[in-house]
């Protein structure tokens, strides 16, 4: 049997909602392959590499493996596989100084973190890092557990939550209150689209292609790492 689908216009609300409606069904014509276009063809940027991108990316991947006691020796090996502290020497080449590199390749391999431990977690666990990460953002001197209705935030903070807290804390040494709202805001849409899809893998839904994209806008990620190019 097929399995159920949403649609773009109200997804948000529709997997909010107490009962799900499940009766749009794939289409039987649909293409059975699609065409990826060639991106590096249409960009005519000189290829360029920040000059001590390779000492501020190794600084960066040892800061978020020493402070991630919980991972497995799997996904300890993928850190220093990924190599985003090298993207970011790439994409902000321009940086007028080592520690400002620093924050974003912090960022990045966070990123990259985040989105590997929020990938298949229940609804309910997705809203517990979305409020330890916020906390750090809006209280960056100290830890200052909150409580929700149907949440209270451990005494102890979360090594997602002290990550965040110590390269913010860093991060807002220079940057502004305009740069600083905008990266709150990007994470909030972040974790919205995290807890859509949470919420989309607990109730068996599966995304039409506008909805999926209309996720993927904010949780990409992309939009948090343009408000670190202020």
């Amino acid at each position: 049997m097929d399995r159920p689908t949403f649609t773009s216009s109200n997804a948000s609300s529709l997997l909010s909602s107490s009962s799900l409606e499940t009766i749009v069904s794939p289409r039987q014509d649909a293409p059975a392959h699609f065409i990826l276009p060639d991106l590096l063809a249409h960009c005519a940027f000189p290829l360029s590499y920040h000059d001590n991108g390779d000492a501020v990316a190794a600084a960066s991947v040892k800061w978020l493996d020493i402070n991630c006691p919980d991972l497995n020796d799997k996904r300890r090996k993928a850190l220093y596989g990924l190599q985003a502290g090298e993207l970011t020497a790439f994409c902000y080449n321009k940086a007028i100084s080592d520690e400002r590199l620093r924050v974003v390749s912090d960022f990045m391999n966070y990123l990259f973190h985040l989105d590997n431990i929020s990938d298949g977690m229940m609804t309910s666990d997705t809203e517990a890092l979305s409020d330890s990460v916020m906390n750090a953002l809006w209280f960056t001197e100290f830890y200052r557990p909150t409580t929700k209705s149907n949440y209270v935030q451990p005494q102890e903070e979360s090594s997602a939550g002290k990550l965040a807290r110590d390269f913010w804390g860093r991060c807002i040494r220079e940057a502004g209150p305009g740069p600083q709202a905008r990266f709150r805001e990007t994470m909030e849409l972040f974790f919205d689209a995290v807890s859509l899809q949470a919420k989309a893998r607990d109730t068996s839904q599966i995304p039409d292609l506008e909805s999926y994209i209309d996720i993927r806008r904010d949780g990409s990620g992309c939009k948090i790492c343009w408000a670190l190019i202020e």
